[in-house]
């Protein structure tokens, strides 16, 4: 057998090694159960189906001397524990690898499957659960860690009787053997419950046994199956059954049994068993299921199944802690504070129709805000759904949250459960653990809730503009704070991003864009990780190109956007699969859709922030053809970032140091571990170098832009029909009167000494405005300074005009072009040329027609 072993250990090497490495960040497609994996230092090849146990097919070669050879395997480990024997270290390990390979032979060999039970009891009885309070595993170990041989090679025995043992074949067959098993460790992960007094006690439950394609472009993860909580959870060691319906037979439902799917062979330290659930065909209307471990039990329905709400019955199983707000069930506020979070089981399920997480029943069974949390992530997952132009509510849940020992990836990862939330079993938590998960995303702030919207991004398959894999999937953040927790735009954006020292507004993020060596030059941003670095990933800047569209031409030019591609690949007019893939989409035919969306020319917009067209005369062709005005915000937006361009090594140095310490960027290395070129590497660099020169090449390079799209200049908009507007209302920052500024009399006035001074004006609907005049008090005589900004829900203001100054040319009023669709008109006053005072005798509104979308 061993010169047999050798070989098979030879042919396992290279598909570890393979498998090992393919761990990539936006590897988002990755199953379950991955499980060619590593035990120690011990290689175990198993099946690469999403459950081991599933098909199971012996494999020819498997023959009686095999059975033979592993029964004196386990042998071998029954007298080392029983004290007969005493292996070495080496021994224990070359028996790991041996049962390893033999592992299928769990499957349906009475004598290996109880031998196997009868060495985990020995070892139990003597030892411990692993992982358990007192043991020597208590708090994991490292796979490769000497002096745990004996703890590896019994993980190897325990995870083949999981994988392959409870079959419900085997439990039918051998329900003595079976009934009543546990694994001790089970007390630690997933825990303990006392099963039912009564085994015949059953509990009906109805599931959403619909689960079928919907408008749109697919998510990942949208065709697997849809899991569908029961509130029930089996007891270690209880043998149960479920039955239903006849039209979930033989169309490849499933019920698992524990939520916990992800296997975790991959990680270096091992805190729990590296798969813990079981899986069982629905091949008739009852199906006897096990779980050495116990756990939720769940129905798996599968794609494409229009079956409706089903009822389902389960046998010698206890209730778990549940809410739900579905389809199927419903779960009042009384019901929940008064039975369901008070229920033993160690696990508690939450759903809506468009989010499903599991979290420990330790977190919140004291905890009472249940329906304003659930609303909250209910209203998340609507701006994310709107933004991208998805329905509201999917056929799954928009997102699956889970809460496990350990997160399951080297980085965070996407994953329908998304599993990046770790707790402490051996914690007690008190019924109430601060987490977003059960406080809800509306105030939480910080990088795991950051990981948890950026991770959404990948696993919804948003289409992106090449190089932005890593960044336009931080912008649905934005859209949920902003649009739907009255988080102010700006701000919304800054919080975006948590990672790597950098908080950036949309401004410092066009700072941090424009000092770069490949804006000076009039490149594009690169997505590649060499001279220039990759400057789109992780950063601010890689996504801000959205946060200005929304600034410019407010939400629905996105959204309307993301919908069209929606309707185009229902109607099967784009199908961006390999090589277009969703992170590469065709760039001129991007833009032009984008601009189709706005109603605006967006090309200089999307130029400066570092996506240049690919074939500017065809694209331009195109713009022309759809009659895409060219737009003044645009116009106005650039010639501001003029403005704010680093012009001196000083204000170059006093950016940087916004972020990082300059001990920080005197230590740093251009090229670190971290790829991205707004880094301190970048900084040290040009330190000492960048001067006016290069303040003066970013400046260049924005007229560039602003000449090559805007050859005649500012486009004025066609105001000659303009018609007068009576503002409603208007308020001021801190000064009395601004009432004075609607009179018409030239004789009354709002005054207001400071920097930031400001009058608010509520129009009362939403108007197409074309012209703001206004009359300074002494406007022949000095130059007033002042900014306007707008806004349609008096909470997320773009600005329109900053900078600006009265003309000093006139007694009465200074008329400024504004073009901006708004109901909220605030003017910030910036002093005079005297003093600081801001002085306004009279505002006149003037909007092109009524606009009540």
């Amino acid at each position: 057998m061993q010169k047999k072993l050798r070989l098979k250990q030879f042919l396992t090497l290279p598909l570890f090694a393979l498998t090992t490495s393919i761990f990539a960040h936006d590897s988002f497609m990755e199953q379950p159960y991955n499980t060619s994996s590593p035990i120690g230092s011990i290689n175990v090849s198993q099946s690469t189906t999403p459950s081991p146990k599933k098909n199971i097919q012996v494999d020819a070669t498997f023959n009686k001397l095999e059975v033979k050879e592993l029964l004196a395997d386990l042998k071998k480990v029954k007298k080392h524990l029983s004290g007969k024997t005493t292996l070495s270290a080496a021994d224990l390990e070359t028996l790991g690898s041996a049962i390893a390979q033999e592992n299928k032979l769990f499957a349906d060999n009475h004598k290996v499957i109880t031998l196997g039970l009868e060495v985990i009891d020995l070892y139990e009885s003597k030892y411990g659960g692993l992982f358990t309070k007192g043991t020597k595993s208590q708090g994991g170990f490292d796979r490769k860690a000497s002096g745990y041989e004996l703890e590896n090679l019994m993980l190897v025995i325990m995870q083949s009787v999981i994988d392959y043992s409870y079959t419900e074949a085997n439990l039918s067959a051998y329900p003595k053997l079976f009934n009543n098993r546990l694994f001790k460790t089970s007390a630690y992960f997933p825990g303990s419950v006392t099963p039912p007094a009564d085994a015949s006690q059953s509990y009906t439950i109805k599931i959403n046994g619909t689960h079928v394609k919907v408008k749109g472009t697919p998510s990942n993860y949208i065709e697997e199956d849809a899991r569908r909580p029961t509130g029930c959870y089996l007891a270690p060691g209880s043998i149960a059954k479920v039955t239903v319906p006849s039209s979930l037979v033989g169309i490849g439902a499933t019920i698992l049994v524990g939520a916990h799917t992800w296997d975790l062979t991959k990680k270096p330290t091992i805190k729990r068993m590296d798969r813990v659930t079981t899986k069982y065909d629905i091949n008739s209307t009852t199906t006897t299921i096990a779980n050495p471990l116990g756990g939720g039990v769940y129905i798996n329905v599968p794609y494409q199944k229009d079956l409706g709400i089903l009822n389902i019955t389960l046998e010698n199983v206890v209730r778990s802690p549940y809410y739900a707000r579905t389809v199927a069930n419903k779960t009042s506020l009384s019901d929940w504070l008064n039975v369901e979070r008070l229920r033993d089981a160690p696990w508690t399920d939450i759903e809506t129709d468009k989010v499903m997480m599991q979290v420990p029943t330790s977190w919140i069974y004291a905890f009472d805000n249940i329906e304003a949390t659930m609303d909250d992530w209910d209203m998340a997952m609507d701006a994310i759904s709107t933004l991208i132009g998805r329905p509201l509510r999917r056929s799954k849940t928009v997102i699956y949250m889970q809460v496990d020992v350990i997160k399951r990836g080297k980085a965070n990862f996407p994953g329908y459960p998304q599993s990046n939330v770790s707790y402490d079993p051996y914690t007690d938590y008190k019924g109430y653990h601060s987490s977003y998960l059960i406080d809800g995303p509306r105030n939480e702030r910080g990088y795991l809730t950051n990981v948890l919207f950026h991770e959404q991004g990948h696993a919804e398959k948003i289409y992106k503009f090449k190089g932005e894999i890593e960044s336009m999937i931080n912008f649905l953040w934005v859209a949920v704070h902003n649009k739907k927790f009255g988080v102010e735009l700006n701000k919304a954006f800054e919080e975006s991003f948590n990672g790597y020292g950098i908080s950036h507004s949309i401004e410092e993020a066009a700072i941090s864009w424009m000092i770069t060596e490949n804006f000076r030059l009039g490149n594009p941003m690169s997505s590649k990780t060499r001279d220039y670095r990759q400057e789109f990933s992780y950063q601010p800047r890689g996504h801000a190109k959205y946060a200005d569209l929304v600034r410019l031409f407010n939400w629905e030019a996105i959204e309307k956007f993301y919908a069209n591609t929606s309707e185009m690949w229902d109607r099967g007019e784009i199908n961006y699969s390999y090589p277009n893939r969703v992170n590469e989409i065709p760039t001129d035919d991007r833009i032009l859709r984008m601009s189709q969306a706005a109603g605006y020319d967006l090309r200089p917009l999307i130029h400066f922030w570092g996506v240049h067209p690919i074939d500017f005369k065809s694209l331009e062709a195109e713009i022309q053809k759809n009659n895409l005005k060219k737009s003044t915000a645009i116009y106005d937006q650039l010639s501001f970032y003029k403005t704010i361009v680093p012009m001196d090594n000083t204000a170059f140095r006093n950016f940087g140091l916004e972020d990082f310490s300059e001990a920080k960027i005197q230590k740093s290395s251009f090229h670190d571990h971290v790829s991205q070129s707004y880094y301190p590497g970048f900084l040290k660099k040009w330190w000492n170098d960048y001067n006016e020169p290069e303040g003066q090449a970013a400046v260049n390079q924005i007229q560039r832009i602003i000449d090559l799209y805007f050859p005649d200049g500012r486009p004025e908009e066609d105001n000659s029909s303009c018609i007068k507007i009576n503002p409603i209302s208007v308020k001021s920052s801190s000064a009395t009167s601004p009432e004075n500024t609607l009179d018409n009399n030239p004789a009354t006035k709002w005054t207001a000494k400071g920097d930031g001074e400001y009058l608010l004006y509520d129009l009362g609907a939403l108007y197409e405005l074309c012209d703001l005049e206004i009359n300074f008090e002494k406007g022949k005589s000095r130059f007033d300074y002042f900014d306007i900004e707008v806004s349609r829900d008096n909470k997320t203001f773009m600005a329109v005009k900053q900078g600006l100054s009265s003309t000093k040319s006139s007694a009465t009023f200074d008329s400024y072009s504004i073009s901006r669709k708004a109901r909220y008109v605030k003017i910030i006053g910036r002093g005079n040329e005297t003093n600081d005072w801001n002085s306004i005798s009279d505002v006149k509104f003037y909007f092109k027609q009524k606009d009540t979308k």
